[in-house]
């Protein structure tokens, strides 16, 4: 009866033994899933951080150029108001010179 109780008992342990053995191995691969999982969060966040920061840039870039182009737009304007100035003058002194030439015929006729 000895053998047989040891039998029993030897498998008993090998059974309960291995079965420990993958109990230790399913923590193990329960806390390298946990591991794998923080780091995929951590990555996660990253690109997130990433992505705002990319966004901040576009936006500012695209602020730069509304800027740049009222500026043109205004120098436009300024230029275009410049020229019916110098236009308006222009008229001034064609006027003026008109003037001149009228008097100068008058005052021929005068003589005359």
């Amino acid at each position: 009866m000895d053998n047989i109780e040891k039998g029993r008992c030897s498998a008993f342990a090998a059974t309960s033994t291995s079965s420990y053995e993958s109990e230790k191995e399913k923590e193990k691969q329960k806390e390298k899933q946990k591991e794998h999982e923080i780091e995929d969060e951590k990555k996660k966040e990253k690109d997130k951080v990433k992505e705002k920061e990319k966004e901040k840039k576009e936006k500012e870039t695209e602020k730069k150029e509304k800027e740049k182009e009222k500026e043109k737009e205004k120098k436009e304007k300024e230029r275009e108001k410049k020229e019916k100035e110098k236009e308006k003058e222009k008229k001034k002194g064609n006027e003026k010179e008109r003037g001149r030439r009228i008097s100068r015929k008058r005052k021929k006729k005068r003589k005359k």
